[in-house]
Order: structure tokens, then sequence, then C-alpha cells
């Protein structure tokens, strides 16, 4: 029988139940149809799993298995003359209760209300399954995965660092449902090893109901991560803006620095004004100094050759009077005469080259002052050049990354501009599908060529291996999906070409860009040659 609760705890379930859907009913302001579709869908998702839970799962919902396998075993099936093993379901049971009547005291009974109860259950989990997945996988395919994009190729090579973080997000939300959605199919097929006969269902009554909690568990799990990935596609544009933002900051200081090199700059033009000034003051100073120099030495080997020649004129004059001896009165005043004033004149000529040398010393050092001035004043010059170039470098540089800048936000707000204009991303994705479809080979008949090629049967293993994957599947993800199917196939009775099937289904769901010609490329290398030359005739002609 039913477990038994009492009415205040019936209450704090649904309490807690209602509060939990008022946390989730609140999503984030939607961006345009396609995301209000899918927080809708989410949400409603969300809700049915959650009544099926609080209806069949929660604890006063529990059921006495025990008595349930004793009433179906001691009383159902006898009174209906049906071995265990012949009744193979919940559907069959459920079908017998419709054409059978039991005992008017098995009818009574509340394990007999009980067991129809686990069937009925049984048929609205499996119809829970079946039309939930079934709406995630579409939501995903013709929502999400369309919908929610970084929008990364309108940035072509220039980098924008939230929409290289969002694009590799977009990658990690995929993986985490992905890995999510492997996880229910695992449980998904655990609680299908149950189902059949229906005598083992109700015998192993906890080992189901865990399978079935694990299962909407799960189911709740993607529509959280899906929540989560178009949530943060709703953040999207402000996170656009807030770089935005950060990157008109980063030009404003770019700016400043280009002012201050700029001031810098100029201010080595006037400091370079005065230096050739100064340069060419001090090589005129220089020039006039250095030609004083040669005039002063000119004149003073002028002087001391004049010098020599008094000297040499006062050694033959005194040579003569002592050679002559005595002469007569006249001669010798005459030669004494000659003496003095040629004395007079080398002493004169002494004195000028004195004055010469004291005034030669002074002229001299202004001289060479003036050239080092000048050598100086040149090599100040050179270095402020340099500077210079190097200055007009970095402002040529800080230009380019304000140009680069400028670039980055253009790009950054059509994208924003793209977000945000709901008809402008329709338009957007519409051509851009247009232009995928006409260079893809044929990738809008992808799931009816993926349908005609399951005919592959039991060698879908080998193709499933040559199959392309972006993002890239490694070979244990591929190994682990091989596996996964062929236990489904050995724990039910499914047909290799069901397998095949599944498996191409699985490649759409994780391939981002599947074509016709990608599955004619790996059926020709696994040599299906005939059934690639199909596919082609049949979807790419």
């Amino acid at each position: 029988m039913k477990g038994e609760k009492s009415h205040s705890e019936n209450e704090q379930n649904v309490n807690k139940s209602n509060k939990e859907k008022k946390l989730y009913i609140q999503p984030k302001k939607a961006r345009n149809v396609d995301s209000k579709l899918i927080h809708d869908t989410i949400a409603s998702i969300r809700r049915r799993v959650k009544n099926f839970k609080q209806f069949h799962l929660a604890d006063q919902s529990r059921y006495n298995f025990a008595y349930c396998l004793r009433c179906l075993q001691e009383y159902i099936l006898p009174a209906w003359r049906k071995e265990p093993e012949n009744v193979k379901d919940y559907e069959e049971f459920l079908k017998l209760t419709l054409r059978k009547e039991p005992p008017e005291d098995v009818a009574q009974m509340d394990e007999y209300i009980d067991v129809i109860s686990l069937g009925k259950r049984a048929r609205e989990f499996q119809m829970l399954q079946t039309e939930v997945k079934r709406q995630i996988l579409k939501c995903m395919e013709q929502r999400v995965v369309k919908s929610c994009s970084s929008l990364k190729e309108m940035a072509g090579a220039e980098v924008q660092l939230c929409v290289e973080e969002y694009t590799k997000h977009i990658a990690q939300h995929k993986a985490d449902i992905e890995t999510k959605w492997e996880e229910l199919e695992k449980h998904g097929e655990e609680y299908k090893s149950f189902l059949s006969p229906f005598l083992h269902y109700v015998e192993q009554g906890e080992g189901h109901t865990d399978s079935m909690n694990k299962v909407c568990h799960n189911l709740l799990e993607v529509c959280k991560l899906i929540q989560n990935w178009v949530n943060e596609d709703d953040g999207y544009p402000e996170k656009l803006m807030e770089e935005y933002e950060s990157n008109k900051k980063i030009k404003e200081n770019l700016n400043e620095n280009v002012q201050q090199l700029e001031m810098k700059q100029n201010a080595n033009m006037e400091q370079l004004e005065k230096l050739q000034k100064r340069e060419t003051r001090a090589y005129h100073n220089y020039t006039v100094s250095r030609k004083y120099k040669h005039i002063l030495q000119s004149r003073q080997e002028q002087l001391e050759k004049r010098r020599e020649r008094l000297n040499t004129k006062l050694e033959q004059k005194r040579s003569e009077q002592v050679s002559d001896g005595q002469e007569d009165g006249h001669s010798e005043t005459k030669r004494a005469a000659d003496l003095s004033r040629l004395e007079t004149d080398l002493q004169e000529v002494e004195k000028q080259i004195k004055k010469l040398q004291r005034n030669f010393k002074p002229v001299n050092d202004r001289t060479y002052e003036h050239k080092v001035d000048a050598v100086t004043f040149r090599h100040q010059k050179e270095e402020i050049i340099k500077e210079n170039s190097k200055l007009e470098e970095e402002i040529r540089s800080v230009h380019e990354r304000i140009a680069n800048v400028d670039r980055q936000n253009n790009i950054l707000m059509k994208i924003r501009d793209m977000k945000l204009s709901e008809e402008a991303y329709r338009r957007f994705m519409r051509d851009k599908q247009k232009q995928e479809a006409s260079q893809s080979g044929g990738s809008r008949h992808i799931t009816e060529a993926c349908q005609y090629a399951a005919s592959i049967g039991k060698h879908w293993r080998e193709l499933y291996t040559k199959l392309p994957f972006v993002p890239v599947r490694d070979a244990d993800k591929r190994n682990h999906d091989i596996s996964m199917l062929d236990y489904i196939g050995a724990k039910h009775d499914v047909t290799e070409k069901e397998l095949a099937a599944k498996s191409l289904s699985k490649w759409l769901m994780f391939h981002r860009k599947a074509t016709v010609n990608e599955l004619v490329s790996a059926l020709k290398e696994t040599k299906f040659l005939r059934l690639a030359s199909d596919i082609e005739g049949k979807f790419l002609s």
C-alpha cells in the first residue's frame, strides 16, 4: 500500500515545490523571441518533471512493493491465468486490466489499485522521458545553438576578451550538457533494464523508482545547464558593453600618453633650436678665436724672425768693430749709433714677443673652449634627435594601439547591436545559414541522409570512428559512445540498423555543422562506396 504522510508534511512539500517554482520562473530579461521561447520551454519542462516527481516520487507517494508483488503474483496473475513472463511490460499489464476483470475481493484490495498505479506511473514516465528529451533536443538544435552565439566570426582576426571568453564558455556549456546527457542516457538504460517482465518491474520497485529519480534529476540538471547558458547569453551584451567601456578608458590613457610624448617632443624641439643657436654661436666664436690665434702665431713668427735678423746684425757690427781697430771719430760714432739703434730695435722686438706670448694663452684657451662648446652642443643635438626619433616611434605605436582599440570597439558595438536587435540578429543568422547551406555540401539534408545511411547496419561502429566532430571528440569519448549503444543493443531488442540510426543521431547532436559531404567522405573512407554514391546522388545532386 502507499505510505501515509501527515497533512502538514504534504503541505510542506507543496510549499517547497511552489517556492522552487517561484525561484525558477524569475528568468533574466530575455533579449529576443528566441531567448524567451527557450526560457518558456525550459520552465515548462521543469514544471512537468517536478510535478511528476511530486505526484509519483515524493514520500507520500511511496509504495509497499512487497505487498504489490504478492498481490500480483498470488492473486492477479493466477486470476487471469497468466504466467509472469507472459506479461511483458506495463503496457501489456494495463491492457489486460481493461480486458480482464479480477475477482471482486481482489479488485477491492488496495494493493491491486497500487499495482495499476505502478503501471500508469510507468506509462506516464515513459511519455515524460520521450517527450521531454525530444523537447530538449529540439530546443537545443533549433533555438539554443543558433541563438546563443558569441558571433566571433564578426570579429575576424581582432581579439575581444569577452568574445573569446564567451566562445570558450559556449564550448564548455556544450561539453557539460553532453556529459549530463550521457549520464541521463545511462540512467535511462538502467531504468529500461527493470521494465520486463512486469513482475520483475514490481519486484524491483525500489530499483526502478531510484532510476526514475535519477532520470528526473538528470533532466532537471540538463535544463539548469541550458538555462545557465541562455542566461549568460542574455548577459552577453552587457559584457560587450563593459569591455567597450574598459577599452574607452584604455584609449583615454593612451591619448594622455600621446599628449605627454608630444609635449616631451615639443620641449625637445625647443631645446634643439636653442642648442642649434648655441652651437652656431660657439662655432662662430671658435672660428673668430682661431683666426685671431693664427694672426698672433703669424705675428710672433714674424717678430722671432726679425729678432733673429737683429741678433745677426748686432753680431756683425760687433765683429766689425773689433776687427777695424782704431778708426776716425766720425766712423766710430756712426758705428756706435748703429749698435745702439739695433739694440733698441731688439729690445722692442723682445717686448712685443713677450706681449704676444702673454696674449696668446688666453686666446688659445678661448679657442679650445669655443671648440669644446660647439662639439658639446652638437652631441647634445644628436642625442635629442635620437630621443625624438624614439618618441616619434612611440607615438606611432600608441596611435596604432588607439586605432586597434577603435577597431575593437566598433566590432564590440556591432556584435552588441546584433545581439540586442532581434530583427538584425535574425537577418544575420538567416544570411549565415544560407551561406553555410550553399557552402556546406547539403547540410540542410543531413538528417535525411543519416536516416538513409543507417542501412549500413552492423558496420556503424567503423563509420562512427571516422565521422568528424566539431568540437573535436576524442577516441575515448567515441569508444564510450559505442559502448553505450552496444549496451542498449544488448539489453533490448534493438536491430543493428536502429543502432546505426542512433549513432548517426548522436553524431548530429554533438557535431555543430554536420554536412552530407562529411558523411559521404566517412562512408568512402570505410569503403562503403556504393552507399556513399547513392547518398551523393540523392542529397547532393
